[in-house]
């Protein structure tokens, strides 16, 4: 590798990490969808509860409209709790770290039905259950602890229930105890989705990151269709420096939901690290087409500028994109430039006159520049 280059590129990531803290006060807007985890169809009616974990009594509470999707705005940068509950399914709890990259944040989430056999979850159960979670949405976690304890040892068989012990240990940082419960609960359903986060963010929360990593990967195998997962994995993956696994589950989260951002971007930045610049440059280009305004763009677009000035391969790699897709701006600009370093001025006029035709409106603020570089040639 070009040392130039890889001075250039790890400069770049330390920019990046910067320039991602500029917006971490500012309001997330998280949206999502929460679907049948066996049918995969999405579940209307689906009350949603979340809140900052720091700030336990401030509430943000919606449900799901009939298409299984949800909008919740108020919360910012840090640790957030989310509730899903229904009745019929299984509820579920979660804590998500709302990065400070990204105002728009997705969460989707999968439930799984109750499947007790009739006359197990009678208006009595389900009701007392309900009011421990009440409580431990309250802030009484000990209450709920007694209602819960109370409910395992009348019933053995309301596994679930060992979910809610579980995090309310958690919240409590009996991480011990936590997992205990999350193990009896998994005894009884080795691929219950729900238990495998949970343990994985235990594990996570005690800075444990391998081991976390590997539950997270054990909860995408169970449920691969599910990008919070994948994206999880990928970036837990990415922070212990276990590049190749953080590629992998990037692409797979990319191939699922293409319309985010942030994973071509990371995907893009270690390919730049491994010496990747044929797929790094796509990624990284990709990064801008969906996200023109995100909060990385100008660090993405140095990068790229990087690579179009330093990697032999830049012209012939430009030339394959423009080929498998001509409507991509982009591409055509940078190429326009790789040429233009070339001094192929002839090729790098009709490159760069297409990126005009196609950016008319100047949705990637490149056109002043794309004009001094045809004044130039």
């Amino acid at each position: 590798m070009n040392q130039s280059l890889r001075v250039v590129i790890v400069a770049m990531v330390l920019l990046l990490a910067l320039a991602l803290t500029a917006e971490a006060q500012a309001v997330r807007r998280v949206t999502g969808t929460v679907t049948d985890v066996e049918t995969g169809e999405p579940i209307e009616g689906v009350k949603i509860t979340a809140f900052m974990l720091n700030q336990p009594n401030t509430k943000f509470i919606e449900t799901t409209d009939k298409g299984g999707k949800y909008i919740i705005t108020g919360l910012v940068a840090g640790a957030a709790g989310f509730q899903f509950e229904k009745l019929g399914f299984e509820p579920y709890q979660t804590t998500k770290r709302l990065s400070s990259t990204a105002i728009r944040i997705k969460l989707d989430i999968s439930l799984a039905s109750n499947k007790r056999e009739e006359g197990m979850a009678t208006p009595e159960i389900r009701e007392r259950y309900e009011q421990g979670i009440e409580l431990f949405k309250a802030g009484k976690p000990d209450e709920a602890l007694a209602i819960f304890e109370q409910l395992i040892s009348e019933y053995p068989d309301l596994y679930e229930v060992h979910l809610n012990i579980g995090i309310i240990m958690q919240s409590k940082k009996d991480y011990e105890k936590a997992l205990e419960h999350y193990n009896i609960a998994l005894e009884h359903s080795p691929d219950n989705v729900n238990a495998l986060i949970y343990v994985a963010e235990v594990y996570l929360a005690q800075n444990n990151f391998e081991e976390a990593l590997n539950w997270y990967i054990k909860a995408a195998a169970a449920k691969p269709d599910l990008y919070y997962i994948l994206n999880q994995t990928a970036d837990v993956a990415r922070y212990v420096e276990k590049y190749d696994v953080a590629v992998e589950y990037y692409g797979k989260a990319i191939a699922l939901d293409p319309t985010k951002a942030m994973p071509y971007l990371y995907k893009g930045t270690i390919l730049n690290l491994q010496d990747n610049y044929a797929d790094s440059i796509d990624m990284l280009l990709r990064y801008v087409e969906v996200d023109p305004a995100g909060p990385a763009v100008s660090n993405a677009k140095a990068m790229i500028d990087s690579i179009v000035e330093n990697w032999e391969g830049a012209v012939d790699r430009l030339n394959s994109l423009a080929a498998e897709d001509d409507s991509r701006a982009l591409v055509h600009y940078y190429l326009g430039k790789a040429l233009a370093f070339k001094a192929r001025n002839d090729e790098a006029r009709t490159q760069l006159n297409r990126f005009l035709e196609l950016d008319a409106e100047n949705k990637f603020g490149e056109r002043d520049k794309a004009n001094e570089l045809l004044s130039a040639l």
